[in-house]
């Protein structure tokens, strides 16, 4: 680095063979140093391999899904496919309305899930873990739908920490 003089500078340019040689003959100057950097990398040269997973086809996974007719929204979890577990939440919204919040909630209030607003909120093959997540989710979300019971589980100190920052 003694070589150099005080005040060089470095720059990269992307190597297109042909431009690249040309752009620093023409930059060329005492002071100015220029690498080149190839464009092309593994990536570039691979199209993708896997197609996405559409969205309910999905499993293992914390959930969101919300009322098509107010501003509330349920957030749950599966190891099933988000598919399967729509259907069965759909089902007992009308025989078993008692089994969780959201059928409760759409019972009760003859309202509809928004089918086209669902999210995927985490992909967790650890059942803990996903639990956790859930936990956390429904205790940040101020519209949630869910029972309180939901979050019973929650530690105090990850409760403090959720609302304090």
């Amino acid at each position: 680095l003694d070589d150099f003089p005080p005040n060089r500078i470095f720059g990269v340019l992307p190597f297109i063979d042909g431009l690249t040689p040309r752009l620093i003959n023409i930059l060329k100057t005492d002071n100015l140093l220029i690498a080149k950097k190839t464009v092309r990398n593994v990536g570039s040269l691979f199209s993708k391999l896997k197609d996405d997973i559409p969205l309910l086809s999905n499993c293992n996974v914390v959930y969101s899904i919300p009322c098509n007719n107010c501003d509330k929204i349920y957030i749950g979890q599966t190891c099933q496919l988000l598919k399967s577990r729509l259907t069965q939440h759909k089902s007992d919204s009308k025989v078993k309305p008692k089994s969780c919040a959201l059928a409760s909630h759409l019972h009760t209030y003859k309202h509809n899930i928004n089918e086209n607003d669902i999210k995927i909120l985490y992909k967790e093959n650890n059942l803990n873990k996903r639990l956790f997540l859930e936990m956390v989710k429904i205790s940040k979300e101020p519209n949630a739908i869910n029972n309180k019971t939901d979050i019973s589980n929650l530690n105090s100190i990850y409760s403090y920490l959720l609302y304090n920052s």
